[in-house]
């Protein structure tokens, strides 16, 4: 359970809940994602953080340096996971589990959210409505970037 200020987990099925210490104390929280390993991801204006430890310690990624972050969604069919932020630029990233190797690329889009659906990946822009890639972009083929 998130709100902009708090972050809460519940190990039981919702029975019971415990207050994670957010990093950096607690800036106001715009995205929130869980991957399949359990990894929490988190974002706020200053970046995006990621806790394999049920939120006990945070950490940042290498070659990830992106601000405002507006959207993290973790894609199971390609084990990443992508994020997108708000602003005049117009960069996605992936992150490539479990390397954890970061890849970018220019969407052309300022966007709200992109997500997988089949061969795709589909966004939202603010004012342009949606967009769809015209095929996947695999993680492979971001890292030359």
């Amino acid at each position: 359970m998130a709100s902009l200020h708090a972050l809460q987990m519940s190990l039981d099925a919702g029975k019971t809940w415990h207050a994670l210490t957010l990093p950096n104390g607690g800036r106001q929280l715009s995205a929130l994602a869980i991957d399949g390993n359990g990894t929490l991801w988190i974002a706020d204006r200053d970046g995006v953080y990621y806790s394999a430890d049920q939120g006990a310690n945070w950490e940042t990624l290498k070659g990830l340096f992106v601000r405002n972050v507006n959207s993290i969604f973790y894609d199971e069919a390609t084990n990443r996971v992508l994020v997108t932020s708000e602003g005049p630029e117009t960069i996605a990233f992936a992150v490539a589990l479990p390397s954890m190797k970061v890849s970018w690329w220019d969407t052309g889009w300022n966007l709200r959210f992109i997500r997988p659906v089949g061969d795709y990946l589909v966004a939202a822009t603010l004012f342009d409505g949606i967009v769809v890639q015209p095929r996947m972009v695999d993680s492979d083929e971001l890292a030359k970037h």
